[in-house]
């Protein structure tokens, strides 16, 4: 009896072996342990998989890696049973970006495709997005189909580190620079990667900045998760050569770690610091870090209450109050977003002990609060000459005893009570309606700004072209009398200069400092439709290449609806579309454009369509993205 049942249980023990060895059952090799079994390979050829939930009597509980390797570049999709205790999506290794997987409901295959960003159909709902256009309408999608609202803030910003590494790979071919990289066009390299995590985390409203390492030519993003600042590089999470959204190698090495853990094989400089929370800056390239948190914007010029849907900020304090000077701009940066200063709210930079000038480069400020400047003993310039605003505020310059000099803008008509109070060093003050034929100073001054009345207004010559309409009157003493003299000998007549301009097909053109080629400064009707800037111009008889466009040349013009970019054109100057709102139809005809600076093609219609040469389509959207073009804009090959 004892031999029977000794047989018995070697035979259990080899079967059990064997099973856990390999075992085979239609396309599946599989190996169990416990009445379990592991699938090791799919030899199959089929594009739709579906794995059984038993093999050899035994559930299918799990999938090992490697599973689809001899198949995986062909596959559409898997079917995954819901006796699975746990999925890898590293499993998938080298599938396209329209791969998906097929679960059910509340299944562990469904937890793991929300839990890493995978593709899936659960038989109710399809969450494929791999053909999504536009960044940010991608970023809201992963948002609306991974992310709940029970969700903690460290959970978040798991899944969006996830979503990254699984339907991305990194870019060798270091083309894709901007969000739409990583997010619609499944590749990017590491600015791709932080930019877009970037985007998505500012859509949650989850404080993070954008880290750029000179040192390593290297970005990754710094976040916030109750309180505390983390360091988080996507990128090197995101490993591996395959040109797949998922490699087999992701990880999360780099996920949350502090400034002691990332030194191990990060460099940075010295200010930026995510365990102390200094993470608002400017590096020595440039560039500058900034959050936003519950809608107050902290950048290094400032800090400002934020719309994000109109994309408008105004200043309510400055973010350095040791600061020698202060520029309220036309304009800032954050990621990807350019927000528009509208104004500065009351007392925003008051009592700026060491503050000297204080200077408006924003056309959009719209409105100054009271008591702005007040008690900067230090304020000697006053540059306001940018800007709509039409007032000057009560108390804005109030106890600036060193302001020696103001200029004031175009449309200013009112001088709020006591804006100059005690200003005792005032000397000067310039106003831009001088510089435009036509216009009259006419200003209302209020009551507690007796100073202006002894002050000389002058333009920017230092000629005097009178006073305030109630201010003192000029001196109507006449000049001495002329010396009547008359000059010995005449000055020879000058002898004309050759002329370096043109105007042509609606548009003038002048030469480049090195006279080598020509610039277009822009049109001869601003309330043109459509626009053409030539391949080449002819100036004095010889024949130009037309490589740049001027800073400015078209700004505002409200009409412009159609635009052709000439084939030599290798510069875009800043501005030089800006608030062009109707421009829906651009034409980019060369491969040379290299260079567009900032806000060219900013405040624009949303709706363009940008037609360029098919091989430089990333590469133009990348440059026109960063001077301002609406988010929503489409490119096109050239027909």
């Amino acid at each position: 009896m004892k031999k029977i049942v000794g047989l018995i249980l070697c035979f259990l023990l080899a079967a059990l072996c064997a099973f856990a060895l390999a075992s085979t059952e239609g396309d599946f090799e599989y190996s169990g342990v416990e009445g379990k079994a592991e699938i090791t390979s799919y030899t199959g050829t089929d594009t739709e998989v579906i794995i059984p939930d038993s093999l050899g009597g035994y559930p299918v509980a799990r999938v090992r890696k490697g599973t689809f390797e001899s198949c995986a570049a062909g596959l559409a999709s898997v079917s995954l049973p819901d006796t699975l205790a746990e999925l890898d999506p590293r499993i998938f290794a080298g599938v396209p970006r329209s791969f998906y997987i097929k679960c059910n409901p509340g299944s562990t295959a469904e937890r793991s495709a929300l839990d890493n960003g995978l593709q899936y159909d659960n038989g109710i709902k399809q969450v494929i997005g791999y053909q999504i256009e536009g960044y940010t309408t991608k970023s809201a999608w992963i948002i609306d189909n991974y992310i709940t609202g029970g969700m903690s803030t460290r959970k978040k910003v798991e899944v969006i580190h996830n979503w990254i590494i699984y339907n991305s790979y990194y870019d060798h071919t270091y083309s894709n620079y901007h969000p739409l990289g990583v997010l619609n066009w499944g590749s990017g390299v590491c600015e791709s990667h932080a930019r877009a995590a970037a985007v998505i985390l500012d859509m949650l409203g989850i404080p993070n900045v954008y880290v750029s390492s000179e040192s390593m030519n290297h970005a990754w993003n710094i976040v916030r998760i109750d309180g505390t600042w983390y360091h988080m590089d996507i990128t090197w999470d995101n490993s591996g050569n395959v040109e797949s959204p998922i490699s087999g190698l992701e990880s999360s090495q780099y996920f949350l770690l502090s400034d002691a853990q990332m030194k191990q094989n990060h460099s940075w400089e010295d200010w930026l610091s995510a365990d102390s929370g200094h993470v608002v800056g400017k590096f020595s390239n440039g560039a500058a870090t900034s959050y936003i948190d519950n809608g107050i914007l902290y950048h290094p010029y400032g800090i400002y209450q934020v719309d994000q849907s109109h994309h408008t900020a105004v200043l309510t304090a400055p973010f350095d109050r040791d600061a020698e000077e202060f520029r309220l701009g036309s304009g800032l940066y954050h990621h990807e977003d350019l927000y528009d200063v509208t104004g500065a709210a009351d007392n925003a930079l008051s009592g700026m002990q060491k503050l000297k000038t204080f200077i408006i480069e924003g056309i959009d400020v719209e409105k100054l609060g009271k008591n702005l400047l007040k008690d900067c003993p230090a304020l000697a310039t006053a540059d306001l000459d940018n800007g709509h605003f039409s007032v000057i505020p009560e108390g804005c310059f109030e106890n600036c005893t060193a302001l020696a000099t103001v200029k004031l803008g175009l449309y200013v008509k009112t001088i709020q009570k006591n804006a100059f109070r005690n200003c005792t060093g005032l000397q000067k003050i310039m106003y831009a309606a001088w510089f435009y034929p036509g216009q009259q100073l006419d200003i209302d001054i209020k009551s507690g700004n007796e100073i202006l009345y002894t002050t000389i207004w002058t333009d920017d010559h230092g000629e005097n072209p009178g006073y305030p309409a109630n201010g003192n009157e000029p001196d109507p003493s006449p000049d001495p009398s002329p010396d009547p003299s008359p000059d010995p000998e005449p000055d020879p007549e000058p002898q004309p200069e050759p002329d370096d301009s043109v105007t042509t097909a609606g548009g003038n053109y002048t030469l480049s400092s090195n006279r080598k080629s020509a610039v277009f400064t822009g049109p001869t009707n601003r309330k043109a439709k459509t626009l053409v800037i030539q391949d080449t111009v002819t100036i004095n008889g010889k024949k130009y290449k037309v490589t740049e466009i001027a800073a400015g040349a078209c700004r505002g013009m409200g009409k412009l609806t159609s635009l052709t970019i000439g084939k030599n054109i290798k510069t875009i100057g800043k501005e030089a579309f800006f608030q062009c709102k109707k421009l829906k139809k651009i034409r980019i005809s060369g491969t040379a454009l290299k260079k567009v600076g900032k806000n060219a093609f900013g405040k624009g219609s949303k709706k363009v369509t940008v037609t360029c040469p098919k091989k430089k389509i990333k590469a133009y959207t990348k440059l026109l993205a960063k001077a301002g073009i609406s988010k929503k804009a489409k490119f096109q090959a050239l027909k």
